[in-house]
């Protein structure tokens, strides 16, 4: 009789992919959306059906579309195979009062959500099927009206438009087109203008980068206009300076570029990411007494440069592998494995005073406390003992800036 059952549901499943793929042909956008949103949702372990079902489809666009389903199922395949499956969620409400709903999503997500200005009482609708941290929070950013904010003491559901830009989930993480701005200035006695397009990698607290906002992590390889002419991406106005994208969150890596004015819209845009996350890490701590150095997890490590005056505490710390010599120290690149953030200086009774950081190199960094410190002890971080570099291709299009 079970094994009856699962024929009927693995029967009844194929019917449903063999519908999703036709829907993806649909001349409805929100029936090919909606196909596509199936699709991705499968396991990422039927892939290999829609390879064998992709053989059989002769459109070019229905093709382009399954094809990029596929990829995007590869890329989950592969995160999962080592930062584990997301965590989904499945809830169905219909009418439900804002604080209520929020109360029941927080729970399924684990994360504390929390109102600020908005109606309590207000009704909210929300279908999720296997939704994703990302998913389920547009989603009830959108029902209520208000946008969110993903933060160090949780998640803040606020009042405010909710996001229109694209974005795309590949399993825990999403890509989102998070601003995009006309800006003007005068420049040589005229007015000038350029659009400035941001984008964020989110990723959920439960996952930890080596270290926050690696630079290099989003990479943009490529920007076409309606046309499929390529942009410039060394493209910057004379008058914008240093000028960047406005507030950044704990978790998530950045990339900005400008676009000329008189662009064709939309833009499709294509990257790729390879961030470095944190699977195994040990505390590592080096005594100021003696001889400032320690050996642990296969490195060495030293104080150098060490000093504690009335202006400031300033050090650095160099690490190289154990058995190679200073001048092979030279040419190693340990970026990424001294969690940058972790710092401290361990003292008697002020206890463990954060040291800012200064700069450095992949084997030695700098760090400065801006007043003397009583009585120092130790100096004391968390090095990474093992990484997993996650890398996937990615594309959006439909990028529009504001008429």
């Amino acid at each position: 009789m079970i094994a009856a059952a699962a024929l009927v549901l693995l029967l009844h499943q194929d019917d449903d992919v063999s519908k999703w793929i036709r829907a993806l042909g649909s001349d409805s956008l929100e029936e090919r959306e909606e196909a596509g949103q199936h699709l991705e949702a499968i396991d990422p372990g039927d892939a290999a059906r829609l390879r064998r079902e992709l053989e059989k489809v002769t459109d070019p666009e229905v093709r382009a579309r399954l094809e990029s389903v596929i990829r995007k199922l590869d890329v989950r395949a592969k995160l999962r195979s080592v930062l584990g499956a997301k965590r989904s969620v499945t809830l169905s409400m219909r009418g439900e009062p804002l604080a209520a709903a929020v109360e029941k999503l927080g729970r399924a997500l684990g994360e504390r959500i929390t109102l600020a200005g908005l109606d309590e009482k207000a009704p909210v609708t929300l279908d999720l099927k296997a939704a994703t941290l990302w998913q389920s929070l547009d989603a009830i950013a959108g029902s209520a009206g208000a946008r969110y904010e993903y933060g160090l003491d949780g998640v803040s559901l606020r009042a405010g438009k909710p996001p229109r830009l694209p974005r795309e989930n590949f399993e825990m993480f999403q890509l989102a087109v998070v601003q995009a701005s006309r800006l003007q200035a005068w420049s040589g006695g005229a007015l000038d203008e350029a659009g400035l397009i941001g984008l964020e990698l989110r990723h959920p607290r439960a996952v930890r980068p080596s270290a926050p906002h690696f630079a290099g992590a989003l990479k943009i390889a490529s920007v076409k206009d309606a046309g499929g002419v390529a942009l410039d991406l060394e493209y910057r106005p004379a008058w914008a300076g240093t000028m960047m994208m406005g507030r950044q969150s704990e978790f998530c890596f950045v990339e900005t570029f400008f676009v000329p004015k008189g662009t064709a819209m939309p833009l499709t845009l294509a990257g790729a990411v390879d961030a470095p996350f944190v699977l195994e890490d040990e505390a590592v701590e080096i005594p100021i007494d003696g001889n400032r150095a320690v050996a642990a997890h296969g490195f060495e490590f030293r104080l150098q440069d060490y000093s504690n005056t009335d202006a400031a505490l300033s050090f650095s710390i160099l690490a190289k592998r154990q058995g190679v010599d200073d001048l092979g120290a030279l040419s190693e690149d340990l970026t990424g494995l001294l969690q940058i953030q972790t710092v401290v200086v361990v003292a008697g009774d002020a206890g463990e005073i954060r040291a800012g950081y200064r700069g450095g190199s992949s084997t030695l960094w700098n760090f400065r406390h801006d007043t003397k410190v009583a009585a120092p002890k130790a100096v004391r971080f968390r090095w990474n003992t093992k990484l997993h570099r996650v890398q996937f291709d990615w594309k959006l299009a439909g990028v529009r800036l504001p008429e």
